[in-house]
C-alpha cells in the first residue's frame, strides 16, 4: 500500500526542498502552503507584556538582525543557498494543481483538501499553528518536524537558542506527533546532526532539515508497514522560547560564540535515536543526554 501524503509548509529554499525530497520518494497528493498572515498584537500590548525597555531591545535586534551581514538571517539566507540550491528548478517543476496556497490550514478549504484526497499522512515542516480538526483530518497521523531536540528546546528559534546559550550540542531536530501543543506532541525520533569544527549555527540548522526528512521517511516506511508508534509522550520542557524572547543581547551572545572558536570542543558524528522499542519511561531520553554531554 502507497500511503496518501500531504505536506504543509512555507516558502522559503529550506521548505522548497523539503517538498522537492518528500515529493521524490512518497505518494504526496498535495501541498499546503500557509500564507502565514501575522495574527501578532499591536506595540502597545507588547509594551504592557514585556516592558518597554524590553521592546526596545527587541526592535534593536530586529534592525541588527536585517542590516548585519553576521546576523542568524542573512548567514542562513547565504547557507541556505548553497545547501538547497538545487531543489528551486525542481519545485518550479512539480504540478501547480497540487500546491494550495491558503490563509491557514484549520480553514474548512484545507480540512477538505485532506478528507476528499483521503490523505493518511501530514507532514509538517513549519506551516502553521494547526487546530484539532485539521490534525485529526488525517486518516493515521500527523507529524510534525521541530528544529530543535524536544523536550529540551521548545519553541521558536531553537538551534539559534543553543549557540546563545553556548550549548551548540544541543542542536537537533525532533519528529512528534502533531498535538495543538506548540512542539509538545509525542515524540517519535532524535536526529543530531555531525558537528566540525567548520560549522556554524546555520549549517547545523540546514544539516537538521535534511536528517528531519531522514526521520519522516523511515517513519513513514514504518508506518507503511504496520509498525504505528503513538511516541513518547512530552510532560514539561526544559526550555520553551518566543519570538519576542530574543533581544539583541542574544544576537551578540550568537556571534561572540562563532567568533570564539568554541564550536570545535563540540565536534560529533551524526545520529539518530528512536523511541518505539523503550519500556522505561521515567526518563526514555537518558542515551540521547548521555550522547549530547559526554560525546566528543
Amino acid at each position: 500500500m502507497s500511503l496518501k501524503i500531504a505536506l504543509v509548509t512555507n516558502n522559503s529554499p529550506r521548505h522548497k526542498h523539503f517538498i522537492v525530497e518528500l515529493n521524490k520518494m512518497l505518494n504526496v497528493k498535495c501541498i499546503i502552503i500557509p500564507s502565514q498572515k501575522s495574527t501578532g498584537r499591536g506595540i502597545r500590548h507588547k509594551i504592557k507584556q514585556y516592558g518597554i525597555i524590553w521592546v526596545l531591545l527587541k526592535i534593536i535586534s530586529t534592525l541588527y538582525v536585517k542590516w548585519s551581514k553576521s546576523s542568524y538571517l542573512n548567514l542562513l539566507k547565504r547557507t541556505e543557498n548553497v545547501f538547497f540550491n538545487s531543489s528551486f528548478k525542481e519545485f518550479n517543476e512539480i504540478d501547480p494543481a497540487r500546491i494550495h496556497r491558503l490563509e491557514t490550514v484549520n480553514s474548512k478549504v484545507a480540512i477538505d483538501l485532506i478528507r476528499n484526497n483521503q490523505i493518511d499522512v501530514i507532514c509538517f515542516l513549519g506551516g502553521d499553528i494547526a487546530r484539532k480538526n485539521f490534525i485529526n483530518s488525517a486518516r493515521i497521523a500527523c507529524l510534525n518536524i521541530h528544529s530543535g531536540l524536544s523536550p529540551f528546546y521548545n519553541g521558536s528559534n531553537s538551534a539559534q537558542w543553543t549557540f546563545a546559550d553556548f550549548r551548540p550540542n544541543f542542536c537537533g531536530v525532533t519528529l512528534m506527533r502533531m498535538n495543538e501543543r506548540i512542539d509538545g506532541g509525542n515524540i517519535i525520533s532524535h536526529y543530531l546532526p555531525e558537528i566540525t569544527s567548520k560549522d556554524d549555527v546555520s549549517t547545523l540548522f540546514c544539516k537538521g532539515i535534511n536528517g528531519g526528512i531522514q526521520l519522516i521517511l523511515d517513519e513513514i516506511k514504518n508506518i507503511n508497514n504496520g509498525d504505528v508508534f503513538s511516541g513518547i509522550r512530552q510532560n514539561r520542557c526544559f526550555k520553551y522560547t518566543r519570538g519576542m524572547d530574543w533581544v539583541i543581547y542574544h544576537d551578540l551572545r550568537l556571534n561572540l560564540f562563532h567568533k570564539s572558536g568554541r564550536i570545535k570542543l563540540y565536534n560529533r558524528k551524526e545520529k539518530i535515536f528512536t523511541y518505539a522499542d523503550i519500556t522505561d519511561e521515567n526518563f526514555p531520553f537518558s542515551k540521547i543526554l548521555d550522547y549530547i554531554l559526554n560525546n566528543k
